[in-house]
């Protein structure tokens, strides 16, 4: 796991495949959830630290771009995820 951004971060799962991914999303987002850390500022009920993920999988060919076009397809998970309720994962396919 790495930090990606101000409030983003990156989780690369080497050999992994859509399940794999998706799973590791979803647990992450019910952790955090259920960590029941307060966060008074939240329109979202109740008042925890939430998160949403954006998920995708990439089965490398070593192209040139192809760092970039996962990372541009989990980014654009990640928003669908915050579009659709937030406290959620989505995935890219």
């Amino acid at each position: 796991m790495a930090r990606y951004g101000g409030e983003e971060f990156a989780i690369i799962l080497p050999f992994s495949s859509e399940p794999d991914a998706r799973k590791v999303a979803e647990r992450a987002v019910r952790t955090i959830a259920e960590s029941g850390i307060v966060h008074e500022a939240t329109e979202l009920t109740p008042e925890v630290v939430t998160i949403s993920a954006g998920y995708c999988t990439l089965i490398s060919t070593g192209q040139a771009g192809e760092a970039q076009r996962l990372r541009e397809r989990a980014d654009k998970a990640l928003y669908e995820a915050k579009r659709s309720g937030r406290n959620r994962a989505h995935g890219e396919t």
